[in-house]
């Protein structure tokens, strides 16, 4: 018999499944171009499902790029803890080749590239990349 999944766990899923999804789409198409529609179907979720994890397409957008920082954050710390030398040449010589493996990706090179472009082609992001909330669009928009 299956272990049932619990109703948090399943929320959790869906949460992810649909930051995924969203990442791919915006990373390949642009935030502009990226629906609602699109990233429910990548995701295999309803749209009911999107908008109650996100409010609106900014809010998926932030949680997007909290998730990519957050991953990139604990790719450099694990190599870092794997590294041998003193302290100091391990963090720096590790944190560089962590840098440039992370960006050798192609999902992350097409986000960062995305996020490079000016703002007409998405949310804005200020200094320490939390998209202004003034700017949000509304899912029904």
């Amino acid at each position: 018999m299956a272990a049932r999944i619990s109703h948090a766990d399943r929320s959790e899923l869906t949460r992810r499944a649909l930051l995924h999804a969203a990442q791919e789409l915006f990373a390949t198409q642009g935030y502009a171009a990226t629906s609602a529609v699109a990233i429910a179907r990548r995701a295999k979720r309803s749209q009911g499902a999107l908008q109650y994890h996100f409010p609106d397409k900014v809010a998926l957008f932030q949680a997007v790029y909290e998730e990519e920082n957050l991953a990139f954050s604990h790719f450099i710390v694990a190599r870092i803890q794997d590294a041998e030398g003193d302290l100091w040449q391990r963090e720096v010589v590790t944190a560089c080749q962590a840098f440039v493996e992370r960006a050798a990706d192609p999902r992350v090179r097409r986000f960062s590239i995305w996020m490079a472009q000016p703002y007409s082609a998405g949310p804005p992001c200020n200094r320490r990349g939390r998209v202004w909330s003034s700017s949000a669009r509304r899912w029904s928009r």
